[in-house]
């Protein structure tokens, strides 16, 4: 009823969509229709909220729109569950889950997934075991494990402080190193 006539209003103009409630989805840029889709999930204000790689394919100005909706909907008690591979997007959780092929690699803030990290990660311009780094800018990121029995250098580099993505894919290497799989 009106209601929810007033609660749709009210999310159209919080999402800047206003102005185009009269047009079909399908006339909407990418980013309208996904701040469009976010709106109907949560017009009528659910306790829990599954999201799926939202802003997948989200233009920048879009992905911060649908952000601010994502952070004012989980501030007014809605709890958000979210699939991503943006960990810039995973950083914002209250709490984070990294899977690896359907293994749990690490729970917690994604300050406890850093420090879950065995060993210690370096920047350097030649990695010592290509399996084990990755590139980062102009720089490789090497992961040794705590052990440093297998030959490689971990005093070769410089130590970093890492970050979630350094986190992740570090603790991705290690188990594809534990299984005996290539590193991805």
């Amino acid at each position: 009823g009106a209601a929810l006539a007033a609660r749709r209003d009210e999310l159209l103009e919080r999402a800047d969509l206003g102005a185009a409630r009269d047009r079909l989805a399908r006339d909407l840029s990418g980013g309208m229709r996904r701040k469009l889709g976010f709106l109907m999930a949560i017009l009528h204000e659910p306790e829990l909220l599954l999201l799926d790689e939202p802003s997948t394919g989200v233009d920048p100005v879009s992905r911060v729109e649908l952000w601010r909706l994502v952070a004012e909907t989980a501030a007014g008690g809605t709890a958000v569950a979210m699939a991503t591979t943006y960990l810039d997007e995973a950083e914002r959780a209250t709490s984070v889950l990294v899977l690896d092929e359907g293994a749990t690699l690490a729970t917690g803030t994604a300050a406890q997934v850093v420090a879950s990290v065995p060993g210690t990660i370096a920047r350097t311009r030649t990695p010592t075991v290509a399996s084990r780094a990755w590139r980062r800018g102009r720089a490789f990121h090497e992961w040794h494990p705590p052990d440093g029995g297998d030959g490689a250098d971990p005093d070769r580099g410089e130590p970093l402080e890492p970050d979630l993505e350094d986190a992740v894919i570090a603790l991705m290497v290690a188990r594809r190193e534990q299984h005996g799989e290539a590193a991805a």
